[in-house]
């Protein structure tokens, strides 16, 4: 995913790319159902997959993260709106978007 940082004073203020790692956490009740498919989990990670590839694969890959106050970059994809982009209410950094 690209992004820029446009208050920066160092060369994050430039378009650029990173390959991030997502850590993900389940928490739950272990389903104790004998005989039950799902038995002795507390979700499939086949579900995990398909949830994370649809919310966060699919929407970030290849895309620009924009944060909304970057007036430069909204108006570019205002008049650009075929090119994968995703605004979010932030500055995107690494602590802002791992929250």
């Amino acid at each position: 995913m690209g992004h820029r940082l446009q208050n920066h004073s160092g060369k994050c203020v430039n378009l650029h790319g990173h390959q991030y790692i997502l850590e993900v956490v389940i928490e739950g009740e272990v389903n104790q159902s004998i005989g039950a498919s799902s038995s002795g989990m507390v979700v499939d990670f086949g579900d995990i997959k398909t949830i994370l590839d649809e919310l966060v694969h699919k929407v970030c890959d290849h895309a620009f993260m924009v944060s909304e106050n970057d007036e430069l970059m909204v108006n570019f994809y205002k008049e650009n709106p075929q090119l994968k982009h995703v605004v979010v209410p932030f500055e995107s950094t690494a602590e802002n978007i791992a929250n």
